[in-house]
């Protein structure tokens, strides 16, 4: 609650590498949120840099969607937050996992006792590795993936993923 309203994150259509360099100018006004798929990353931070940025990335003829959060998740906004989170989670104590759990914080696969109070501080405020975790998936020969979530946005990365990769694979949404 203390982030909302401070920061915001759009979908653009450019790949890791060139995102980064788009928003190298910014400093730490901007940063990764999403490495969504090869072709499509999720900027996030400051309100007016974000919007700076996707005119001009706009003007490039590069595909940009402003999302519809007013917080700027995995950015520098999340800062003043991850010392309580951390406090508040540090009791946790996970255990081992039954299934295989692939992470969205370190794009690989993890063990159960790993998921602690520092991994999910993490998951705050580093960019989610959205690509990186289906191709992970991918490798060990995974090929049906299934959204779940209320406003399910992420199949066509999945696809895209695949695509990139030359796997087949299904996608689809809850």
């Amino acid at each position: 609650e203390r982030a909302v309203g401070s920061g915001v994150m759009a979908l653009v259509a450019l790949p890791l590498g060139e995102a980064a360099k788009a928003i190298a100018p910014y400093g730490g006004r901007l940063s990764i949120g999403v490495e969504n798929s090869p072709g499509s990353t999720v900027l996030s931070g400051d309100p007016d840099a974000l919007a700076e940025l996707l005119g001009a990335l706009e003007r490039r003829g590069v595909w940009v969607r402003k999302t519809r959060v007013d917080l700027a998740f995995h950015s520098a906004h999340m800062d003043p937050v991850l010392g309580e989170l951390g406090s508040r989670l540090a009791d946790l104590r996970p255990g081992d996992t039954r299934v295989p759990y692939f992470s969205t914080v370190t794009g690989r696969r993890e063990e159960g006792p790993r998921l602690d109070a520092a991994y999910w501080v993490s998951n705050v405020r580093e960019p989610v590795r959205f690509a990186t975790a289906i191709q992970a998936l991918a490798e060990e020969g995974f090929d049906r993936y299934l959204e779940l979530g209320p406003h399910p946005v992420l199949v066509p990365a999945i696809e895209d993923t695949l695509r990139h990769l030359g796997r087949a694979g299904v996608a689809l949404a809850s």
